[in-house]
């Protein structure tokens, strides 16, 4: 047994030995590189001139170079002609860039023309509170226990414009007996609270009114006293005579003073009726011929200016605006040689 594994052991290692060598072979081994040698092409072949071959010559053949392949060239692509006649004729020529012209600047604007000026007011107004302004003319006039024995119909004032006495038109039995009396102002009680139109309370005495015969007696008397005027029915009239319109009604405060008239100014008589409220103060009482007369210097622009007056409206009295001339001041005399101080010569020294 001994023996068999030494030789097995010895039969692979006399082949790694043998592999070795073999392959180590090209180191052990060299071989000397084989002499170079010159070869010259050969000469161009002549027709006297056997040839037998290239290795007889001792030249190297040579091979006529291969012949170039031939160059492919793509064709043109035609240009696509214009289809006008006119570009097949003519060549295009450049095209040449004209400037445009600068547009001349906008000419300066015009000078803004100031505003007119605003023309001055004509007339002020004034608005009435609703306690101030109880139309008198046409109230019912009643007793102290409340009974109603007439109407106010009229105003009648005094020559400064003051009111003196109210005209009572006394309802008779089913209008049979119906008269007008004359009243003091002192005679009447009116409520200054109410803002509408209420009674007018007349606080006479104990039985009926004055009678007939007082009436009377009054008349004559009224003759010697100063003239007086009846608001009702009254013409308002400019100093130049021209109307301004006719009283219609007389607006009163709680405390009996008249704070305007109610002029109808409508020129035609029919539907087209417009009435305006004057202020009180704006009126003129002046005794002409022993009577008494209404003056108002309200223009026709003046009265068109006008707010309308209607008794269910918030009041507004106009008054007409009077232009003040402008008076240039007097200017100063220049003094007069005689008046100028004479000068006193000086005696020489």
């Amino acid at each position: 047994m001994s023996g068999g594994f030494s030789r097995l052991v010895a039969r692979w290692y006399l082949c790694a030995a043998f592999l070795l060598v073999f392959l180590s072979g090209c180191t052990v081994f060299t071989r000397e590189p084989a002499p170079i040698a010159e070869v010259h092409p050969c000469a161009a072949p002549d027709a006297s001139t056997p040839v037998s071959g290239a290795a007889s010559t001792g030249c190297l053949e040579t091979l006529p170079p291969p012949a170039p392949e031939p160059i492919v060239v793509p064709e043109p692509v035609p240009e696509v002609a214009d289809e006008t006649p006119e570009a097949k004729q003519h060549p295009r020529k450049p095209r040449r860039v004209v400037p445009k012209p600068v547009p001349p600047p906008p000419p300066a604007p015009p000078p803004v023309a100031a505003p007119p000026p605003v023309p001055a007011p004509i007339i002020s107004m004034r608005r009435l509170e609703p306690t101030q302004a109880h139309g008198l003319l046409d109230s019912e006039v009643q007793r102290p226990d409340g009974k109603v024995i007439g109407r106010a119909i009229d105003l009648v004032v005094d020559s400064a414009g003051r009111p003196n006495e109210i005209i009572v038109n006394l309802t008779g039995f089913l209008g049979v007996g119906d008269r007008k009396m004359n009243f003091p102002l002192s005679a009447f009680r009116f409520n200054t609270t109410a803002a509408k139109k209420v009674p007018i309370t007349l606080t006479i005495p104990r039985g009926a009114p004055p009678s007939v015969a007082q009436v009377k007696q009054k008349s004559q008397t009224a003759s010697e006293s100063p003239p007086t005027l009846a608001m009702s029915d009254t013409k308002a009239l400019r100093r130049d005579g021209g109307k301004v319109g006719r009283v219609v009604d007389v607006l009163i405060d709680g405390a009996a003073e008249p704070q305007a008239v109610v002029l109808d100014v409508s020129n035609s008589i029919g539907h087209d009726v417009l009435n305006i409220a004057v202020n009180w103060s704006a009126l003129h009482f002046i005794v002409k011929d022993k009577a008494l007369s209404l003056m108002l210097e309200m223009s026709e622009a003046q009265v068109k200016a006008a707010p309308p007056y209607a008794a269910d409206k918030p009041v507004d009295a106009v008054s007409p605006i009077v232009p003040v001339a402008s008076v240039a001041p007097a200017s100063s005399p220049a003094p007069s040689p005689a008046s100028a101080p004479a000068s006193s010569p000086r005696s020489p020294r």
